[in-house]
């Protein structure tokens, strides 16, 4: 069957598939689940994220869309540096690495029900002070808590 080799990256949970998944290309590429199409989380200056955009992420999202029963948006998922620059994202955006997405939420409602549930879903946040229409969450770890300031 397949294994999976770590690849030299700065992004420690990129893997190198070898065997029988994935058929083309190498590397393990996110899939669809039953409420997100893996193409949501794309870029929208390039069209790039299907090698780069976390399957954990993807699956924590799922995992809250099906507890909530709600739909959820994805208004931004991977951003190439070139998107991030042009739309004044942080530097070091989780965006970047595929490890954050944003969704809508211009009454707040999802915010509120997440912040108590962060760590159930492996999650961290942007402060709400900062995202007044949009939940800003990521698997990539910050210092100082589960929710943070940009």
């Amino acid at each position: 069957g397949p294994f999976l080799i770590p690849l030299k990256s700065r992004n420690a949970d990129i893997y190198q598939v070898r065997g029988q998944y994935p058929p083309a290309g190498g590397l393990m590429t996110a899939r669809d689940t039953a409420n997100f199409k893996i193409s949501e989380f794309f870029c929208p200056h390039c069209g790039k994220g299907s090698d780069v955009i976390k399957q954990q992420l993807i699956d924590a999202l799922q995992k809250i869309r099906t507890d909530r029963g709600l739909p959820m948006s994805i208004t931004s998922g991977y951003r190439c540096e070139e998107h991030n620059r042009a739309i004044h994202g942080a530097v070091h955006s989780a965006h970047l690495e595929g490890s954050a997405a944003d969704v809508s939420d211009p009454q707040g409602k999802l915010k509120v029900w997440m912040a108590p549930r962060l760590e159930d879903y492996g999650l961290w946040m942007e402060s709400p002070k900062d995202t007044p229409s949009w939940c800003h969450l990521q698997i990539r770890p910050v210092a100082g808590g589960r929710i943070f300031r940009k």
